[in-house]
């Protein structure tokens, strides 16, 4: 068989196949599909396959997709326009977000607008924006995919070049004529773009936040350490550009979680007393709270034991326990 030039642009891909009345049986029994054209739910019914795949973004490669297409019937926008029916895929932003909650989380991809993105992208962007910028993502991810596909590129012509050159395979291929490979700029799909990146580790982290802050509530500790950051508070303004709070206070425990974060308007620490006593109560489930690492402990001293009592010690931070404690203003790149 002759080198076949598609076989050599997406090898080893992995074909998905989404349909929720096939995979989710449970699930789609209680669902009433809204038509994403005109908002109605009468008169919609399978329609079989998409007729080609659909291309779903990973983190070097491309995956394929073939969704089910929905038809329905007598849809005011399509009669409109002289036509008896709408039909749309099972994959459509505004159906995906008709899925219940846990079937969304349990699809391997993203949709965004006319973007299709795998997961572990997604999850590669949340995790590298902890510790880098959306820019050095975006440009990794483009050099991933651009290596990649010179891979593809060079396994193809090693076979064109092997029936070539080969006496046996020549005589067998006879007139055979290789098809051209496309450029990179040609692939279906390009790399994402940059402000793509960012609106999905928003989304993301948004989606998450509900797990956030239950995890956040369960955690207490016996030694704390905390610290004021401007860094982050200088990004938060209202809608005329105007920043409303200086700083943000953030609270860790003996094994560098963060128990509580709060907005301030100042330093002081009598702005966060009713929300500081409310953390010391959730404390005590784990225990008196013993030690408390400060920067300034001279300053704080009188505030700490009237809200965790005389018995409380306070030290000051120092290089030692910046180890122990990662620096707070990492944490709060999580949130934004």
């Amino acid at each position: 068989m002759p080198p076949v030039m598609e076989h050599f642009l997406f090898p080893s891909t992995d074909v998905y196949v989404m349909c929720i009345h096939t995979h989710f049986p449970d699930y789609a029994a209680n669902i009433e599909i809204v038509c994403p054209v005109c908002g109605q739910k009468e008169g919609i019914q399978l329609n079989g396959w998409s007729n080609g795949f659909r291309a779903c973004i990973g983190k070097s490669s491309l995956f394929l997709m073939k969704s089910r297409r929905l038809l329905h019937y007598h849809c005011p926008i399509a009669l409109a326009n002289n036509k008896t029916s709408t039909s749309f895929s099972s994959i459509h932003p505004k159906v995906v977000m008709q899925y219940p909650p846990i079937v969304q989380e349990m699809l391997p991809f993203r949709v965004l607008n006319k973007l299709v993105i795998h997961r572990q992208l997604i999850q590669e962007i949340r995790e590298g924006k902890m510790s880098g910028s959306i820019s050095s993502i975006q440009r990794t991810h483009a050099s991933l995919m651009q290596t990649q596909y010179m891979q593809n590129f060079k396994h193809y012509l090693l076979a064109v070049k092997r029936v070539k050159t080969h006496p046996s395979l020549r005589h067998f291929m006879g007139n055979y004529r290789p098809k051209p490979f496309p450029s990179f700029d040609q692939l279906p799909v390009k790399p994402i773009s940059t402000t793509t990146m960012t609106k999905l580790y928003k989304d993301e982290v948004r989606r998450l936040l509900p797990l956030i802050h239950g995890y956040t509530g369960l955690l207490t500790g016996e030694v704390l350490k905390w610290d004021h950051t401007f860094w982050v508070a200088r990004l938060m303004t209202d809608a005329n550009g105007v920043g409303s709070k200086t700083c943000v206070f953030s609270v860790m425990n003996e094994y560098g979680e963060v128990l509580a974060s709060y907005f301030c308007e100042s330093k002081s620490l009598n702005e966060l007393r009713k929300e500081v006593q409310m953390l010391k109560v959730r404390l005590l489930q784990g225990g008196q709270v013993k030690l408390i690492y400060t920067d300034n402990p001279g300053g704080d001293l009188t505030f700490i034991h009237s809200v965790f009592g005389q018995n409380t010690i306070v030290k000051r931070d120092n290089p030692k326990t910046s180890i122990m404690y990662p620096t707070c203003h990492l944490v709060h790149l999580v949130w934004l």
